[in-house]
Order: C-alpha cells, then sequence, then structure tokens
C-alpha cells in the first residue's frame, strides 16, 4: 500500500513537472500553503471548540458537589431551625414560671405551694427565682445567637442556590452556543472545500491552456528560426535550390508537352 501510494504521488510530480516546467515549485509552494493554512484555521476552531466542551464537562463535574454541599447545608439549617424552636418554646415555659414565682412574691402569702404539692418558703421561692432568671438570660443570648447563625446560613444557602441555578443556566446556554458554532463551523467549511474544488478546477484549466499557448509560441518561433537562419548566417544556396529562366522554361515545357518549335504536344 504505501509502494502503491509512492508511485503515485512520484507519477504526479512527474506529470506536473511536464506540464509546468519550472513553475512547478511556485504552484506548488502555493497549493501547500493554501492546504497548510485552510488545515490549521480548521484545527484551531475545533481545537477551541473541544477545549470548550471540556470545560464546560469540568463545570459539569462542579456541579454535583455543590448540590451535594447544599443539600447538607439545608439538612443542617434545618435542624437549627429545630434548636430554635424548641428553644424559644422553652424560654416561653421559663418566662411563665418566673413571672408565677415573682407574683407569688408580690402577694401576702407566706409559702409556695408547687403543681406537684410541695410547699416552698418565700426565701427558697425567692433563691430559686433568681436562678432561674440568671439562667432564662442566659437561654435567650444563646438563641439570640441560634438566630443570627440560622440567618447567616439560611443567607448563604439562598445564595449558593441562586449560584447553582446560575451555573446550571450559563452552561446549558454556552453548550448551547458550542452547538451552534460546531454547526456553523461545519456549515463553512463545506462552503470553503466546494469554494476550493471550484477554485482549484479553474485553476487547472486556466494553467494549461497557458501552457499549451506557450507551447505552440514556442513551436511557431522555434520554425520561424529555421526558416530565417540560413539568410541570417550567410550559407551558400545548393544548386537545386537556384531558380532560373532556362531551368522554368524547360520544365514547363516538358510539363505542358510543347516542342521546342513552340507546337504544343499532347498526351
Amino acid at each position: 500500500m504505501i509502494k502503491k501510494t509512492l508511485f503515485v504521488a512520484a507519477g504526479a510530480v512527474l506529470v506536473m513537472g511536464l506540464l509546468f516546467g519550472r513553475n512547478l515549485l511556485p504552484y506548488a509552494g502555493t497549493a501547500i500553503s493554501k492546504a497548510q493554512t485552510w488545515a490549521d484555521s480548521q484545527v484551531d476552531v475545533s481545537f477551541k471548540l473541544d477545549t470548550a466542551r471540556g470545560l464546560l464537562e469540568n463545570v459539569k463535574n462542579q456541579i454535583e458537589p455543590m448540590v451535594y454541599s447544599i443539600a447538607k447545608q439545608e439538612v443542617e439549617i434545618k435542624r437549627l431551625s429545630e434548636q430554635v424552636e424548641q428553644q424559644d418554646e422553652a424560654l416561653v415555659k421559663a418566662h411563665l414560671h418566673i413571672m408565677q414565682l415573682r407574683d407569688h412574691l408580690d402577694s401576702s402569702e407566706t409559702s409556695y405551694v408547687s403543681t406537684n404539692g410541695r410547699s416552698y418558703t418565700n426565701s427558697q421561692v425567692r433563691e430559686d427565682l433568681a436562678r432561674k432568671f440568671r439562667q432564662y438570660k442566659a437561654s435567650e443570648e444563646r438563641l439570640t445567637d441560634l438566630r443570627t447563625t440560622l440567618e447567616v446560613r439560611q443567607a448563604g444557602l439562598d445564595a449558593a442556590r441562586e449560584g447553582l441555578e446560575e451555573t446550571i443556566a450559563k452552561r446549558r446556554d454556552l453548550q448551547l452556543e458550542i452547538e451552534n458554532l460546531e454547526a456553523e463551523r461545519k456549515m463553512l467549511e463545506v462552503a470553503r472545500t466546494a469554494s476550493d474544488f471550484a477554485e482549484f478546477d479553474n485553476s487547472d484549466l486556466s494553467r494549461t491552456e497557458q501552457m499549451i499557448e506557450e507551447i505552440r509560441a514556442q513551436l511557431e518561433t522555434e520554425a520561424v528560426m529555421l526558416a530565417i537562419a540560413p539568410q541570417l548566417t550567410g550559407e551558400i544556396a545548393m544548386d537545386d535550390e537556384v531558380d532560373n529562366e532556362g531551368d522554368i522554361v524547360d520544365a514547363i515545357d516538358v510539363y505542358f508537352g510543347q516542342a521546342s518549335d513552340g507546337t504544343v504536344v499532347r498526351k
């Protein structure tokens, strides 16, 4: 197969050499340069499109970790929100209990009876009320911190969701653009190929016609040169090339069969 290709290539070069002579190298150089330019431009566009596809594939691979991170954040925020609700309910109950003990100390009663039937002195009630109040304030601060954390993480989650949606939408748009560019590239490639073929055929016909005209002019020039060469070089004509009147008269008489006395002798 390789030998056959080499023979075909060698034959093509030989034929081009016979047809175009010294013009072969310029013509071949121009053709090769045009082919290289076309090939380079095609490879460049194709390479860029492949690179863009690779980048989009990287974005796709990054989307899955983003989705996982957002899902994990949603779970943590949900648990944090539940903690806030629980802390808020606990504070409401603690507030009610504190207010009950406070109202008792404002009353004239000397002891406090709990729901389980146990009795406490006002001194015990005052100490328990002070302890519960400190706990309430500490719990209220923790709840404030939890709410702040919840708000910050919720804002971060919203931003992450928005970023993910924007990334997915943008990737979809870019993928569509790449597909459109690929289709446009193929159309241009087809148009360029057809144009190159048409131009190549016309050029071959034009060059062949020009070469034939040059060959014809060269042959005519050589013929004229052979005709006028003896005159230019001063060569002496041979005897059989000399025209003289006697010879021509005898020749006419012989041809027409005329006698020397003028009588025509018909054959």
